[in-house]
């Protein structure tokens, strides 16, 4: 079951997801918010791997340096999660903790070496709830690599305004 702070978590995610959705979205448009990412990222005292994937085409990629195989499979894991339930990692991790099961373990019926349940991979999706595509970052604390991806959401989503 989750504590108050986690259910709280859980209800936050669920709005950043609806809140954070496209009218259409382009390679161009997955482009600009990895790059407001890198920017936020080399900020950090220890900047994280950044993808953003159109379906499965990673269309932005940035490992600066000391980051690197590590980095690359947490990212490549969280895709997967993405991509298999249509909401954050954070999310899935949080409903993981709500069904009794402690992190580290997975889904039964989830090959865990593929999926990893942790902040920092987000869904993109479209205003009719269409997934195309996800962010992912990897590097730091799951609760901060899921914030820096909804910051440079917002950034971006700021810029369209």
């Amino acid at each position: 079951m989750l504590d108050h702070a986690q259910n709280a978590q859980l209800l936050l995610c669920k709005e950043q997801e609806a809140k954070y959705r496209f009218e259409e979205l382009r390679q161009q448009d997955i482009c600009q918010i990895g790059e407001y990412l890198k920017e936020i990222s080399m900020k950090q005292e220890k900047p994280v791997a950044v993808e953003a994937a159109l379906g499965n085409f990673v269309v932005f990629r940035f490992y600066p340096e000391g980051r690197g195989i590590y980095e690359e499979t947490w990212i490549s894991g969280k895709r997967n999660t993405v991509t298999a339930f249509g909401i954050s990692s954070k999310h899935a991790m949080l409903k993981m903790i709500d069904k009794g099961l402690k992190p580290g373990h997975s889904f039964s019926d989830l090959d865990p070496g593929r999926f990893v349940l942790s902040g920092g991979g987000f869904p993109l999706k479209l205003k009719n709830g269409l997934l195309v595509g996800s962010l992912c970052v990897s590097g730091l604390h799951n609760d901060v690599d899921h914030n820096l991806v909804i910051e440079a959401l917002d950034r971006y989503f700021q810029q369209m305004k």
